[in-house]
């Protein structure tokens, strides 16, 4: 007989999928799910993912989006910037 999960792990994990889903709201559940997954096998290995390893992808997949959100809005302003002082000159 296999080890039961813990199920104190549920609100944590729901939690932490709450935070991501929020900054995320036009996403469906298996489009923020499915997102994370490097595999070209994603049904299967999302079926076989333990929950902290898949919710450790999430994150980690929302992050990077998340920080690459950041630069290009930095970039933008930047530019922005760039073309007031050329007009401006």
């Amino acid at each position: 007989m296999s080890k039961m999960r813990d199920p104190k792990r549920i609100p944590i994990i729901l939690e932490r999928l709450k935070i991501i889903w929020e900054k995320n709201p036009d996403l469906r559940l298996g489009q923020l799910i499915l997102n994370a997954e490097k595999s070209d096998l994603v049904f299967s290995s999302v079926y076989n993912t333990e929950d902290n390893d898949l919710l450790n992808e999430l994150e980690e997949r929302y992050n990077r989006v998340e920080q690459q959100n950041e630069t290009d809005e930095i970039g933008k302003i930047l530019d922005e910037m760039h073309d007031m002082l050329v007009i401006l000159s």
